[in-house]
């Protein structure tokens, strides 16, 4: 099949719905699927990545991402036609709400190509980092997403909260479920070089409880290190490390740090490629992810693939709190003893540890990206 997956700035490690994308073009690429995948950067760039064709746009960066999300507020719709039209394209793909992506769904509706459209924005998650979080922009926000996905054949949602959320909002297409995966391939139980150790300056011989994300306000890092102090009274030699990108909200993070003067005890990695990555799943004893907005939680997924316990907050607005089922816990999301007490309920018990970590490895084995592929071929062949 000829296929058009669209996305702003796809730069592999800025966010969940990026970094999906990019799997899916790469893995339907291999495939055998020829693949062009629109997005925007710096400049206006073709080139052939992995077997994908990239046909970027120039774009401007946003503020408030930390100058790395970069979106096109005007691409002349005379090239996408162009592009849809030499490429020879079958189905179109949109993965974000973005201008590009409305115009480029707009040109394939006037050729009769099928247009599938992604659920990868939660409102939540924009408006809270903005610091903009309030009812009326909330209901405004989904108005504009249930119009940009109602021109769509099918939706696809990573969850089926994120499938309920749209529907609660008034969409009425046809939305079907298939999650983001893990690729079982490349995340998983491996040994850890010393090396890795003596990179991050990390001491192997503690316990470590990990985060992996983008250090927003909405990721609720906060909650975390203030948990650190109620841990580190039961066992001391408990570190904390944190993976991500250091923005603007590292610095308040920091200060935090050393209020509780735990900066013996956190480490911040800052973004690590993906080799690392991999390594600092296997090096932790539990994966916390204390998000108040997550459509599905793909690190979540990746720690789980790495066999690890997780422990996930209760809030209303994420979807990874659905994927403790005995191998973890939820928590209180603003609540630090609360989380600490399921650290080290965790951490005192070994069998209880090893339980919860063949069960993450259980859960898992449904989600492997293999099989949201599988999903997305029987999909794509169906609209054409």
């Amino acid at each position: 099949m000829r296929i058009a997956i669209v996305c702003d700035s796809v730069n592999l490690q800025y966010a969940g719905s990026l970094v999906s994308t990019w799997r899916y073009a790469t893995k339907l690429a291999k495939k055998g699927h020829n693949v062009v995948l629109i997005s925007t950067g710096k400049k206006s760039s073709v080139k052939i990545v992995d077997g994908v064709k990239i046909i970027r746009f120039k774009a401007w960066t946003i503020p408030g991402t930390d100058l790395d999300f970069w979106m096109s507020l005007y691409v002349s719709p005379k090239k996408i036609r162009k592009i849809l039209k030499e490429e020879h394209i079958q189905l179109v793909h949109c993965m974000i709400p973005t201008p590009l992506c409305l115009l480029v769904s707009k040109v394939a509706k006037k050729l009769d190509i099928p247009l599938i459209a992604h659920s990868h924005t939660q409102p939540e998650n924009i408006l809270m980092s903005m610091k903009m979080n309030n009812r009326l922009l909330n209901k405004l926000f989904y108005k504009y997403l249930v119009q940009f996905y109602s021109m769509a054949d099918v939706i696809v949602c990573p969850t089926r909260f994120a499938k309920e959320k749209l529907q609660m909002h008034g969409l009425k297409n046809k939305t079907i479920v298939i999650s983001n995966g893990v690729d079982l391939d490349k995340f998983k139980i491996n040994r850890i070089p010393k090396s890795f150790f003596r990179a991050f300056g990390l001491n192997r011989e503690k316990k470590h409880i990990l985060f992996v994300g983008r250090l927003w306000r909405e990721k609720n890092i906060a909650t975390l290190i203030k948990a650190m102090p109620y841990v580190l009274k039961r066992f001391p030699l408990t570190h904390l490390d944190i993976v991500g990108k250091k923005s603007n909200q590292y610095f308040k993070l920091k200060k935090l740090v050393d209020k509780f003067d735990i900066s013996d005890n956190v480490t911040f990695l800052g973004k690590i490629n993906d080799k690392d990555l991999v390594y600092a799943y296997n090096t932790c004893d539990i994966f916390c992810l204390p998000s108040y907005v997550e459509l599905e939680g793909m690190v979540v997924l990746e720690a789980m693939a790495c066999g690890k316990p997780i422990i996930i907050s209760n809030s209303s607005e994420s979807a990874s709190k659905y994927y403790v089922d005995g191998n973890g816990y939820i928590f209180d999301a603003d609540d630090p003893k609360d989380l600490s007490k399921k650290v080290i309920r965790i951490l005192s018990d070994d069998k209880l540890k090893e339980k919860m970590m063949a069960r993450s490895l259980k859960i898992v084995k449904e989600l492997d990206i293999n099989n949201s592929i599988k999903k997305l071929e029987k999909l794509y062949a169906q609209c054409i």
